[in-house]
């Protein structure tokens, strides 16, 4: 039995995959690959919303003296615009105020 639960991407991490796409010895095999992932796994855009939380999450890393990537920070503001949960590696994700992360 499969799981019940639906997986989005950030506009930002399709721009992070493209960027190692560009830098990689095998381009087109891995433009192909970012095509058929984002026709798979819907890709959810930035609104005003996710630059407000951008910045709220942005101002309060730094007054916890713990910055982290700045498109790390837009992920992050995704997922909270939109009331997502955020399944990462980065265990940075944990300083975030009001972001439910989930380390897979």
């Amino acid at each position: 039995m499969g799981h019940d639960f639906r997986s989005f991407l950030s506009i930002i991490t399709v721009g992070e995959l493209y960027s190692g796409a560009h830098q990689s010895q095998r381009l087109t095999f891995n433009f192909t690959e970012i095509q058929r992932i984002c026709t798979e796994i819907p890709v959810v855009d930035c609104s005003l919303e996710t630059a407000n939380q951008y910045g709220r999450i942005q101002a309060l890393l730094r007054a916890k003296g713990r910055p982290i990537p700045q498109n790390d920070i837009w992920i992050a503001a995704t997922a909270v615009s939109h009331g997502m949960t955020l399944v990462t590696l980065d265990q940075h994700f944990n300083w975030i105020d009001g972001l439910p992360v989930e380390i897979w």
